[in-house]
Parts: C-alpha cells; structure tokens; sequence
C-alpha cells in the first residue's frame, strides 16, 4: 500500500503546486515569500526472478534521500498523521517548510471536498517520502482502511479543529468557513474510481475538474508529470 500512497500523495502535492501557479498568474502576483519546492521520492516495485512465479520475492525501491552529510540535510518529520499540527522547527527555513506543507492539507481537504490529504509528512529539505493519506470514513469498509493503516480515523476527524491556517493559506485565500467551500465549482472533486465488486478501487487516482482531468504520474519517473486534458 505504500506504493499506492506515494502515487496519491505526488498527484495531490502536485495539485498545490498548480494552484499555486494559477493564483499568481491569474491575480498577476508574486508571492511576498519563498515557496518552498518539494516531492515525493521516485518509487518502484521489484519482482525476483528466481524461483517458481507465485513465491517470486517483492522489494519496494525508492529514491534515496542524502540526509545528514548530503544536500538535504538531516531526516525531518514535518506532520504526523495523528493531528494536522504541524511539529515545531527550530530551524526557520525547516519551519517554513512544516508550515507550507500544513498549507498543502488545507487545499488539498477542500479540493477534494473534505474526501482526502496527505499526511505524515517526512524526509530531507526538498524530497519526502512514506506519507499517510487521509480519507474520510465512509471510504472505510468493514473496518479497513482505504489506502493504508496509517490512516487513522481520529486525524483526519479533527483536521477542522487542528489546523492553524498560516500565512500561506492566508496570502492564497484559503477559505476559513469549514462549513462552506465555495472556492471551485461544484462539479470538481477528486474520485476514487469504484473496483468492479470489491468497494473502491484505490490504485490509480484520478482527479477529474470540471474542465478536463488529471491521471497520476508514473511514480517511477519523477521526471513525468501528471497528463492533463482539458
């Protein structure tokens, strides 16, 4: 399950980033501020080839991140997926990035009208790696979660509570009206496609606007970058 959250994690992160760019463009801005630029490391699965096919051994292969020694810096946790309180940095640009990433949860549970964010928010000063994705309880069937374990339900229920808006969220004009989003038509949301017989399907995301959609990048390819139509 750990490949299927990077996969949603990339294309929901990847989500900020191009709003981002439309409220600056659109608004004629630029933002008064630095961005912080971050993604989730490039993963893949490895099938052995030794042995019969059915008991063959599967490895999950992702980036390295060079921390401590390397560029991006010592392992940090940003978010866990308990309480979208981000951890305090004592490092101000480290805190900077803990409070655009809370920024990211923000957009991220409205544009998906309250259905999913990323959470658990963790690695080096630009790469991050292992999140949670957060859903919301109906997505559960017969007490399991839809993406992974770390999925917990008392997270993702307190996030109207937990969350501080900051001044990303403030200079982007989050709503701050959790009983009311009236920030893009009614007819975008992010839709988990429905597995034929066995609930919902959650291995390919797909975010469908209400001009076109987006299908997931290939998470083996960070170079690749989500297909849009419009």
């Amino acid at each position: 399950m750990e490949v299927c959250c990077l996969g949603w994690a990339q294309v929901l992160l990847f989500m900020v980033y191009e709003f981002i760019r439309r409220f600056l463009r659109e608004n004629d801005l630029t933002a008064p501020f630095e961005i912080p630029q971050m993604c989730f490391v490039s993963a893949a699965l490895a099938c052995s080839q030794l042995g019969v096919e059915k008991d063959r051994d599967l490895y999950l292969l992702e980036e390295r991140i060079y921390t401590s020694s390397g560029m991006e810096g010592k392992f940090r946790k940003y978010l866990n997926n308990r309480t979208a309180v981000p951890f305090y940095c004592v490092d101000e640009v480290d805190q900077t990035r803990a409070l655009f990433l809370s920024f990211s949860q923000h957009y991220q549970y409205f544009r998906a009208f309250k259905m999913l964010f990323v959470s658990d928010y963790s690695g080096g000063s630009t790469l991050l790696t292992d999140p949670q994705i957060m859903s919301a309880p109906e997505f559960s069937k017969a007490g399991k979660h839809l993406f992974a374990d770390g999925n917990v339900s008392t997270g993702f229920a307190s996030f109207e509570v937990d969350h501080m808006c900051n001044h990303f969220c403030h200079f982007f004009k989050l709503p701050t009206d959790y009983a009311v989003w009236d920030g893009i038509p009614k007819s975008v949301a992010v839709i988990p496609p429905v597995g034929s017989g066995s609930g919902v399907n959650v291995q390919t995301p797909i975010i469908i606007p209400s001009t076109g959609f987006t299908k997931a990048m290939d998470i083996s390819d960070r170079t690749a970058t989500p297909t849009t139509y419009v």
